[in-house]
């Protein structure tokens, strides 16, 4: 580099920076006249100090490839140097009493005009002044491996195509001719001659970038792949990690490159089936799996369950379940999973009755010490002990009479000693085949006498549109009077254990649901058996249909996964993204949803790149984020 358009100074007063020189003049290609190269002819000469240059030349700095500097020519002057003088350091032309600051192999020197001959390790060359060219002796450069754009800025040498960049060479005679790390060898474009070349064909590969990575590709019709290669400055770059392009399929992988996995692959979409041999086939259609291949989306038929589905593939639905198209086993009797083995209180054997709208459960018989008030109930055959009456035919169960006692005619209870008869009552005989639990007072009404006596009592319930039935509770002697009937508490059962009128309405919220963790969803379903990470069941009824049981996370947990249980502890409310890809917000991924882009492979071109609404491409999500 030459520092023109600075005419000399014997005495300088001030001086540039070594920045303030490089890049603070135009810089102007040097003029290759006759005098380039080894040879020299006779140029204009005159004082050295008479002519001031304004232009430039640029000789750039060797390359950070190990280069033997040994094998350069000695360009400093024998003997010390005065400031000013041939070979002095400067930092601009004012620095020199030629007027002349030019650049040297360790640095800028001053330097003098020359008419054909010029000190060892410097040629006479032609440089443009502002009205003519000046010869000058200039410091013999190496320039390999120095960026070019053509053989002018080579310093006598050839710009060559090496490595996928165009890089200066220097002409060799052979084996041994080069500094070195390089080796003489024709250049691979064509240019004629032997030049200089790195030994690892390349001149961004060497031991500065050791280990290094750059990226590549490998390109076709079908896509792009990219990869990376590592330098090896005893080899030069590896070969490029990128596959080639190949034809889509269905394994999960962008196998032609065009940013996008699992794409228009052939035959998606078409039929299939999934059989199980002595069961049946179900039909399906054909997806794309992923690493799982192609696979046929149906389900698998199984044997046939009562669950309104048809499990077996077979184009019905719970046929083993019905008869006559009816569900009418004792396990599913008028619909699937009603059975009629529970849900009747003291009934010894029940069946699901056919013959009506709809098959339904009703009581056979009654257990021991209950008896058959209609087909869905037994109550205790005690029901109506000291309720008046006129006759047998009003006092409930077997043997059951309406005696006579000292305050009217009542209805007593069959019993064959005082243990078969409730608190307050007696076995006694009355005359008739069986004797009958009575008040050991011998009456029945209420009064002073037979304050905290007990007698049944019942209430009875008639919806409309369906059967009656009635509850069995008991009432006691007060003060006042007899009490009110103090009824069975609310069981959920599927019945009106309290005959209020309502069915389970202490198991249900306002909306008729289910919805107690121990009762969720239906009578007898608890959550309380469910066990989670960090978290808690509970029966969820944000869902709109049945309540079904969830969980709810501990306090300082988060569930980020959709798995049931909390996995994720917040540890900050800012989220950097970081190497290990912590989510420290919990909100699902590394960073900030809100600064993200997001891409899926079923997103859109023209989305807004948001988590619910992708775009289609990495390349998409790129120039979103550019742009941004």
């Amino acid at each position: 580099m030459i520092f023109p358009g600075e005419p000399h100074r014997s005495n300088p007063s001030r001086a540039l920076t070594p920045a303030a020189a490089r890049w603070g003049l135009a810089l102007v290609v040097a003029l290759a006249l006759a005098a380039c190269g080894e040879d020299t002819t006779g140029g204009q000469t005159g004082d050295d100090t008479a002519d001031t240059a304004d232009a430039v030349v640029s000789f750039d700095t060797l390359p950070t490839n190990p280069v033997d500097t040994s094998e350069l020519v000695d360009t400093t002057p024998p003997g010390d140097v005065d400031d000013g003088d041939f070979g002095s350091p400067c930092t601009s032309n004012i620095d020199c009493n030629s007027g002349w600051c030019v650049e040297g192999p360790e640095g800028f020197v001053c330097t003098k005009k020359c008419d054909e001959q010029c000190p060892a390790g410097y040629d006479c060359k032609g440089v443009a002044s502002q009205t003519d060219v000046v010869f000058l002796c200039l410091p013999r450069l190496s320039k390999l491996c120095a960026p070019c754009l053509d053989d002018l800025q080579c310093n006598g040498g050839a710009c060559l195509e090496l490595d996928g960049r165009k890089s200066c060479a220097t002409a060799c005679a052979g084996d041994g001719t080069c500094p070195g790390g390089y080796r003489c060898a024709a250049d691979p474009g064509g240019v004629a001659g032997s030049w200089c070349v790195p030994d690892t064909g390349s001149c961004t590969c060497n031991a500065e970038a050791d280990g290094g990575l750059r990226t590549c590709a490998r390109e076709s019709a079908l896509g792009r792949c990219f990869g990376v290669e590592e330098c090896d400055p005893l080899v030069g770059w590896s070969a490029c990690s990128a596959r080639e392009p190949a034809d889509e399929v269905c394994d999960g992988e962008d196998n032609d490159c065009n940013g996008r996995v699992d794409d228009e692959l052939d035959d998606i979409g078409g039929a299939c089936q999934v059989s199980v041999p002595g069961v049946g086939a179900c039909e399906g259609v054909k997806r794309c799996g992923g690493v799982d291949g192609v696979v046929c989306q149906a389900p698998t038929p199984e044997a046939e369950s009562c669950n309104f589905q048809d499990d077996d593939c077979d184009g019905q639905t719970d046929e083993d379940f019905k008869t006559d198209g009816q569900y009418t086993s004792f396990e599913h009797c008028g619909t699937c999973n009603r059975s009629c083995a529970s849900g009747f209180p003291g009934a010894e054997l029940t069946q699901c009755q056919v013959g009506g709208a709809l098959p339904q459960c009703v009581v056979v018989t009654c257990q021991s010490g209950y008896v058959k008030l209609n087909d869905f109930q037994c109550i205790p055959d005690v029901v109506n002990l000291c309720e008046a009456c006129s006759s047998d035919d009003q006092c409930i169960g077997q043997d059951s009479y309406c005696n006579t006692l000292t305050d009217g005619t009542y209805c007593g209870k069959g019993c064959n000693a005082t243990t078969d008869c409730p608190t307050g009552f007696s076995c006694q005989s009355v005359g008739r085949p069986k004797k009958q639990c009575l008040p050991t007072t011998g009456v029945c009404s209420c009064g002073p006498a037979t304050q905290g006596l007990s007698r049944a009592c019942t209430e009875t319930v008639s919806p409309a549109g369906q059967p009656s039935y009635t509850c069995a509770g008991t009432q006691t002697c007060g003060a006042g009077g007899w009490e009110s009937c103090a009824l069975p508490s609310e069981q959920c059962d599927g019945f009106d254990n309290d005959c209020d009128g309502g069915i389970d309405e202490d198991y249900k919220d306002g909306q008729g649901r289910y919805n107690r963790v121990d009762n969720c969803g239906g009578c007898g379903i608890s959550c309380l058996a469910l066990s989670f990470t960090h978290a808690s069941p509970v029966c969820d009824t944000s869902g709109g249909g049945a309540p079904q049981c969830g969980f709810a996370c501990d306090a300082g947990w988060v569930d980020v996964d959709g798995l049931p249980g909390c996995e994720c502890s917040p540890t900050s409310a800012t989220d950097f993204p970081d190497p290990l890809g912590v989510d420290a917000d919990c909100d699902g991924i590394d960073g900030e949803i809100d600064k993200g882009i997001f891409v899926a492979k079923t997103g859109s071109d023209s989305a807004s790149g948001e988590l619910d609404d992708p775009l289609r491409t990495i390349q998409a999500g790129i120039d979103k984020a550019v742009a941004l």
